[in-house]
């Protein structure tokens, strides 16, 4: 919250360090002065790199320091100035949190359905029951299509069944001609043959061929005014078959036309569109109005802090949740105070660390009378930046 050490940075130098050491385990020949030059200036590199290391910790000592005497300060506040900066907060907490949940949030509308929407926000809802009640007018109008298709189906086969009932009429008559033809010269045959009276057999088959003949007549013409009869109902129903598909067109044409325009496959999705539409409104209205409300509140929190002359007040609109418990912010602060225990831990570790590398040069000039002037202007130089004084 507050700022952070580098990671692994003690280690890093302890291994940098290290690489000196070899190096000068690794010297042979102390007796030349390129070698010995060559330790003591990466030792002088050594000892600015971690001065700049002390320097930046004690500069992140100093800003700990002063979170800390901020968090004092709150704490110090009368009760009620402490209860309205705590409710104030509370607002802060629960409006970012509104906000970051409407960003993180997955989008159920696309852009481009959201904008084609919009440009029918003020008709959706007429045009929307139109689709639907095009569609029902559809499936009507489908049913009764089918109704007509069996009807006109049914008279079709009716029509045909008394076509093939004459045809079989027909041959019927014919067969009953042969027999009536046949049986008729057999008893003229008897007749001139012999004596046998057949007047009242001739008069039976006069009259049996009459009523076959009766029969078949009046069956035929039953057949044909039948017939005409299913013929006008299969033209009146094709009539009305022919004017149901133009309605049944029409209306799939407007459909069609609709669903092009509103990218979609039924009425079902374009409310279930509709619908998640002005979900996504509601709530960009609210994120809208949670934005404006965060706004007021974090600048009412700021001035709430401001008499407090804090070393920074804006840290607090990032962690508004540690002004609302006093359990919170004593927490905030025992982080502080751990976070300053362990950067002061590594200003002495580093310090020392200074202090044993410039010991370390000293030595090593005193053992091997190496006082060259260049060299001892740049240590002067090291000393100087790095606060070590005439060692």
């Amino acid at each position: 919250m507050f700022g952070k050490s580098k990671s692994r940075k003690k280690e890093e130098l302890d291994e940098r360090f290290e690489e000196v050491y070899k190096e000068i385990h690794a010297i042979d020949d102390w007796d030349d002065p390129r070698k010995i030059e060559h330790y003591i200036l990466d030792s002088c590199e050594q000892i600015i790199t971690l001065t700049k290391e002390v320097e930046g910790e004690k500069k992140q000592l100093s800003v700990i320091n002063s979170y800390i005497a901020d968090v004092e300060k709150i704490e110090a506040l009368p009760p009620k100035d402490r209860r309205e900066i705590a409710d104030t907060a509370s607002k802060v907490t629960e409006l970012t949190k509104s906000r970051d949940t409407y960003q993180k949030k997955d989008k159920k509308v696309t852009d481009s359905v959201f904008a084609l929407m919009q440009q029918y926000d003020d008709t959706m809802p007429s045009e929307i029951v139109r689709m639907q009640n095009n569609e029902s007018y559809q499936e009507k109008v489908k049913r009764d299509m089918a109704v007509l298709e069996g009807e006109r189906g049914e008279a079709r086969y009716d029509i045909d069944e008394s076509r093939q009932s004459e045809k079989y009429l027909g041959r019927f008559s014919i067969l009953a001609l042969v027999v009536f033809a046949t049986i008729f010269f057999v008893l003229m045959v008897l007749k001139t043959q012999t004596d046998m009276v057949i007047t009242t057999y001739m008069l039976f088959y006069l009259l049996a061929g009459g009523a076959a003949g009766l029969f078949i007549f009046l069956r035929q013409s039953s057949l044909r005014k039948e017939r005409r009869k299913r013929i006008r109902e299969m033209n009146q129903i094709t009539g009305l078959l022919n004017s149901v598909r133009v309605k049944y067109a029409t209306v799939t044409r407007a459909l069609e036309s609709e669903k092009q325009r509103f990218e979609v496959g039924s009425s079902y999705e374009l409310n279930y569109k509709w619908e998640a539409y002005l979900t996504a409104v509601r709530e960009q209205e609210q994120y809208m109005a949670d934005n404006e409300d965060l706004e007021y509140f974090s600048g009412k929190l700021l001035r709430l802090l401001s008499p407090l002359k804090l070393y920074d007040r804006k840290v607090w609109l990032s962690q508004p949740a540690a002004l609302v418990k006093d359990s919170d912010l004593e927490n905030v602060k025992q982080e502080l105070l751990a976070r300053k225990e362990k950067v002061t831990s590594e200003i002495k570790e580093d310090t020392q660390s200074v202090k044993s590398e410039r010991d370390e040069i000293n030595r090593l000039m005193r053992e091997h009378d190496y006082y060259v002037p260049e060299i001892m202007e740049i240590i002067r130089s090291v000393d100087k930046l790095c606060g070590l004084g005439g060692r």
